[in-house]
């Protein structure tokens, strides 16, 4: 038997015992040691059905009295023993059973849940919250807390936020609970208290959408919204209903409204029209891409200046300058590829043309004249140097290239907010380009040096030839003779 519950004002279990069980100190003690201050433990034992016996648990006597009734208990009774503990305490909120109380707010609608909590609006501090005796759990919002403190945001300053929800949308259905999205807020939580931060932080989520949308009411299920922007959105989201990046509600929601940064009416206009853009409903989720915030923050800036337009111009502006960027990085990679591509061609036609030449005049005894050998050191030279100005002219570009790169990105830093500005000139992907040309030369480096090598080596060869053959026979010959003797 499981017909255990907890809500804000009771908590209430049944124990069931069968076959002439008797009832034990145990049954009841461990609730009355629990009891917070003004709250009521009351009793009722029901024996085979028969009229129940009700007691007020305000003393150790009181539950001897009860003992006492195992006396009319037989072999084959059934006892039911209904605790009750009633929480008279309207200052606190006293939780008995955390899993049974999360259950009871699960089980709520968002209009049911602003209603049973807003007993404690007219707190001038923190509601206290308290667990079972033996826990030490942490547990903070701008309306409750573990501890009782003063409230981060103050009821006249929240006031303030409420009326200008009234002047900024038509949410007098919501206004009127007297609810901000902090109060529900989680600041602090025990690992062992995430399933109810949960239930606040989404509480708190749904209060942001209310204040940023032009209409919102509670309905039967959850929240139903709507906001005029750069596309109408109208949406009925039961809070059951999963809510991802629910936090970029919240940044938005306290941009707005926080103080002294600017017209809430200008802000909220803004967040409507980005937020139009950004937001995606389905039949199960609501989501919001967590790149709206940063959106906002830069279209209010850019506002500020005087144009509304000049974000989207702004931002097709910088895609070009980047575009340029790619394509100047592209231009390097092919400079080298193409001075790597002419230099083995003029090199080939060189080198082929004379030694096809060479090769039909019969008066050589080499392939290459010393006149020859001189012309093509000349021109392996020339390519050597030809190597030395791509490699200058490649670090000259790459070093103006980073330059131009964070100019443009200085230039735009007081238009875009610094996280959207990282984004849009992207460090990581323009350094991979720049070190993808530098390995792309040194490839190119590494093969063109390798080819000068071999064709000195071979002109030297081709040219003397004989004279190396001859003082290698000459030097073998000594050997032989200087080992023989």
């Amino acid at each position: 038997m499981n017909n255990s519950k907890e809500t804000l004002d009771l908590f209430s279990k049944e124990v069931l015992l069968t076959s002439g069980a008797k009832i034990e100190e145990n049954h009841i003690l461990p609730f009355y040691q629990s009891l917070y201050i003004n709250d009521r433990l009351r009793v009722i034992v029901t024996i085979d059905g028969i009229d129940p016996d009700s007691y007020t648990i305000d003393s150790l006597e009181i539950i001897d009295k009860i003992l006492s009734l195992n006396e009319y208990i037989e072999d084959d009774s059934e006892t039911i023993i209904k605790i009750e503990i009633i929480k008279e305490n309207k200052d606190t909120l006293n939780i008995y059973d955390i899993h049974l109380f999360i259950t009871y707010l699960n089980e709520l609608s968002l209009r049911q849940v602003l209603a049973i909590f807003s007993r404690f609006n007219n707190s001038e501090k923190k509601i206290v919250v308290s667990f079972s005796k033996d826990t030490k759990y942490t547990f903070s919002t701008n309306l409750f807390s573990t501890f009782q403190t003063n409230k981060e945001i103050s009821d006249l300053n929240k006031k303030e936020r409420l009326e200008n929800l009234n002047l900024s949308s038509n949410n007098s259905g919501i206004s009127n609970f007297n609810f901000i999205p902090e109060d529900f807020q989680v600041n602090s939580c025990s690992e062992d208290l995430l399933p109810l931060k949960q239930i606040f932080d989404r509480i708190s989520f749904f209060l942001s959408i209310a204040f940023i949308a032009d209409w919102a009411e509670l309905d039967k299920m959850g929240l139903h919204f709507k906001i005029l922007g750069y596309k109408k959105i109208d949406i009925s989201m039961p809070i059951s209903h999963k809510l991802y990046n629910g936090e970029v509600f919240f940044n938005i929601y306290r941009w707005i409204f926080e103080n002294g940064n600017g017209s809430i009416e200008d802000k909220v206009g803004i967040a409507r029209n980005i937020i139009s853009r950004y937001l995606k409903y389905t039949d199960q989720h609501l989501t919001l891409d967590e790149d709206a915030y940063s959106s906002i923050i830069t279209s209010y800036k850019i506002y500020l200046k005087e144009n509304v337009e000049k974000y989207i111009e702004t931002k097709n502006k910088v895609a070009e300058l980047n575009t340029e960027l790619t394509t100047k990085v592209k231009e390097m990679n092919q400079l080298i590829i193409t001075n790597f591509k002419n230099n083995n061609l003029t090199l080939l036609s060189y080198f082929i043309s004379l030694f096809i030449f060479n090769s039909v005049s019969f008066k050589q005894t080499t392939v290459f004249t010393k006149h020859t050998f001189a012309i093509s050191f000349v021109v392996l030279l020339i390519s050597s140097s030809y190597l030395w100005l791509t490699a200058y002219q490649l670090k000259k570009d790459i070093k103006i290239n980073i330059r131009y790169f964070f100019a443009i990105k200085s230039i735009y830093k007081d238009f875009f907010d610094p996280s959207e500005l990282n984004k849009i000139f992207n460090k990581r992907h323009f350094s991979y380009n720049i070190n993808k040309v530098q390995q792309t030369f040194r490839l190119y480096m590494q093969a063109w040096i390798a080819e000068l090598f071999l064709l000195f080596v071979l002109s030297i060869i081709l040219t003397f030839g004989p004279q190396i053959k001859n003082l290698l026979s000459s030097y073998i010959k000594m050997v032989v003779i200087s080992l023989t003797s």
